[in-house]
């Protein structure tokens, strides 16, 4: 089984992106200009804020892999309280990845927001793993919610006891 943790992507994109982070290193006009329903858009703003050049080791890589990997699977939002600007804009030019499961089959229903939504943290994946996207066989993952893991995916010497969302 892989255990992962939808938070360990939230806390990624909400430490670059949160408002009061935006503000305090006086980046939000630059921030806020840009439109995230563009791939180039979307592009320039993970490589300027979200780029990891150097992940904490392998395990920490793989982690947030495995991590991304079953947000995108499962249609999950890692983001809380960060606006990408404009995600409701024109989604024509976004096409359905190849993932067929219970919540990508619906793609067809989708709103605006949601494709590009999923389409920048499919660009995500492509800027960080530098590969292409293979969905996660869903009864393979776990969703550990031990404060633990969440909070230090990168430091497994003090993960404690597993526990696990009931459910996910």
């Amino acid at each position: 089984m892989i255990d992962v943790s939808p938070e360990h992507i939230e806390r990624i994109i909400e430490g670059a992106w949160h408002p009061d982070t935006v503000e305090f290193y006086n980046f939000e006009n630059e921030f806020y200009r840009l439109d995230f329903s563009k791939e180039e858009d979307a592009r320039y703003a993970i490589n300027k804020w979200l780029s990891i050049d150097k992940w904490h080791s392998i395990e920490s890589m793989l982690q947030h892999k495995e991590d991304l990997r079953y947000c995108i699977t499962k249609k999950k939002y890692p983001l809380s309280n960060v606006d990408l600007n404009n995600l409701d804009g024109d989604a024509t030019h976004v096409q359905k990845p190849n993932i067929s499961n219970e919540y990508w089959d619906s793609w067809d229903g989708w709103d605006s927001w949601d494709k590009n939504f999923f389409n920048f943290l499919l660009i995500l994946w492509d800027e960080w793993f530098h590969e292409s996207f293979i969905p996660a066989n869903l009864s393979q993952y776990r969703e550990r919610i031990d404060r633990e893991f969440v909070e230090f995916p990168h430091m497994p010497e003090l993960w404690g006891k597993p526990k696990y969302k009931v459910g996910a």
